[in-house]
């Protein structure tokens, strides 16, 4: 279970590098990646162990997302 906790402490750091939680201030969920906040306001991402993989899986996405976009630019498209 800690090797779990660990896992997803990781993925919460990972999120907070990759943008600031978006919460309606009434849940504790951020509206961008869908991932649990530590309050209505959070300020930081804490993902349960069931959601480490699915937020790893969102930074994938988005990465990938951001390449297609800088090679769009630099094809001038």
């Amino acid at each position: 279970m800690i090797m779990g906790t660990d896992v997803a402490a990781q993925a919460g750091t990972e999120l907070d590098a990759h943008h600031v939680p978006e919460t309606n201030g009434r849940m504790a969920v951020c509206r961008r990646c869908g991932c649990r906040t530590d309050g209505p306001g959070g300020v930081h991402h804490v993902p349960s162990e069931r959601q480490a993989a699915r937020s790893g899986d969102w930074l994938t996405a988005q990465s990938k997302i951001m390449h297609i976009a800088r090679a769009r630019e630099m094809r001038g498209a």
